[in-house]
């Protein structure tokens, strides 16, 4: 029921009003929920319980901008893999915990950028959109620059240049 519990969180429909529900169903592992912190930096929380003891996150809202984080792994060594806007834009993550490092970032429009490279050096190296086209990038992140587009024709086009003068 664990592997349950942690989908059912995962997904956006969820409701803490489920939570009785579930409760019944699953009396010895459910989901519990709180609050932390003051005014604009409130979060709500779930987490996995089993009877009166807390287990792992699995997910915290903020309460002002309503951006959610997903989480997995053992209380303690939880890791984020999810992050979703209330723009619909959501990012994926891998990595063990504080070195969770983005990998994928999908817009509500069908792009999908992958990203490469450690924690907190996260660069583009490729953009796929809903048409077809496939671009691909070189450089740091923040310096990327387009290398090659390929169109959903199966032409490719190369470029030269820094960025922003490809």
């Amino acid at each position: 029921t664990e592997a349950i519990l942690r989908k059912y969180s995962a997904d956006r429909r969820a409701r803490q009003e489920h939570f009785p529900w579930l409760e019944r169903v699953s009396p010895a592992l459910c989901l519990s929920t709180g609050i932390r912190g003051l005014g604009s930096r409130r979060f709500e929380f779930w987490r996995l319980q089993r009877g009166d003891e807390p287990g792992a996150l699995l997910r915290e809202r903020s309460l002002q901008r309503g951006t959610i984080w997903h989480f997995t792994g053992e209380a303690g060594a939880e890791r984020q893999v999810r992050t979703e806007y209330a723009t619909g834009e959501v990012q994926l993550f891998e990595g063990e915990k504080g070195a969770e490092r983005l990998v994928r970032t999908d817009f509500l429009d069908g792009t999908i950028k992958h990203h490469e490279g450690a924690r907190g050096s996260e660069r583009v190296v490729r953009t796929a959109y809903a048409d077809g086209r496939l671009k691909h990038f070189e450089g740091e992140m923040g310096a990327e620059r387009k290398v090659r587009t390929v169109f959903p024709t199966g032409n490719v086009k190369h470029f030269e240049g820094e960025r922003g003068a490809e």
